[in-house]
């Protein structure tokens, strides 16, 4: 049965630090790994095994929220996913995720493209944490999800607020949520994003998202859209935007 994603407040206070070793698996553990990712390699051969952090511990009190984290590789987590690794050997991702808000009180966020591990799934701004978000031990949760704000929809202005933190879900992974604020109306942000994204194709690279989606800031234009949409939706985005529009775009 599902395990539901659970929103609850994000404390003043939050740091994620980076051990220094590596992530070390049982070698049954490692070898189940490596032969999932054989077979996903040879559907998807551009895939790249590329360095993921997960989760060894987590501390959460009124005031703190402190994570240590260990990297791993992409490898582990796809087998997560797909369901060949669970539990205490379970690749658990920490990562930043945002939803923009505009001058003009709209909710933005994006529709994955067909090229990607999630193709038309809607979500946030964000995504896993990599080795360039460590800057000594530590990774800046807004300084990555600035990153990704830019790289993904082409705006590097924002004032970015802490909203919830989701634990649950399918894989049990952790998401804090922020609240992206924008100095531009939606007409603004579609306007910036289209010229983004004819850029990156002229740059021979496909935009992660293949649209962007705008919900107007308000419960009866949430409940609506939620209760007629039918497009795949990652699991804090529902519980996220409810809460959102109750306690205002931050």
């Amino acid at each position: 049965m599902p395990v539901e994603a659970f929103l609850e407040s994000v404390p003043d206070k939050v740091s994620v630090v980076v051990h220094p070793q590596s992530l070390i698996l049982p070698p049954w553990v490692q070898s189940t790994i490596d032969a999932h990712w054989a077979e996903a390699t040879n559907q998807h051969p551009g895939w790249f095994r590329g360095v993921v952090f997960t989760i060894t511990g987590m501390m959460k009190n009124s005031s703190e929220l402190r994570f240590e984290l260990r990297a791993t590789d992409y490898a582990h987590y796809w087998a997560t996913i797909s369901g060949r690794v669970s539990g205490s050997y379970a690749c658990r991702v920490l990562y930043g995720a945002g939803i923009v808000c505009t001058t003009d009180k709209f909710l933005v966020f994006g529709q994955m493209g067909e090229h990607t591990a999630y193709p038309g799934r809607l979500q946030g701004i964000g995504g896993g944490l990599d080795s360039t978000d460590v800057i000594g031990d530590r990774i800046v949760m807004v300084r990555s999800l600035l990153r990704e704000l830019k790289e993904e929809i082409g705006v590097d202005t924002a004032n970015v607020v802490p909203f919830a933190l989701k634990t649950g879900g399918p894989w049990n992974f952790v998401v804090l949520v922020y609240v992206v604020n924008v100095p531009m109306t939606l007409a603004n942000l579609t306007a910036r994003y289209w010229d983004y994204e004819a850029w990156l194709r002229c740059q021979g690279q496909t935009p992660e998202f293949a649209k962007m989606v705008a919900v107007p800031a308000n419960p009866q234009a949430v409940s609506r859209f939620l209760a007629d949409e039918s497009r795949p939706m990652v699991d804090y985005l529902p519980p996220s935007l409810i809460r959102l529009v109750a306690e205002s775009c931050g």
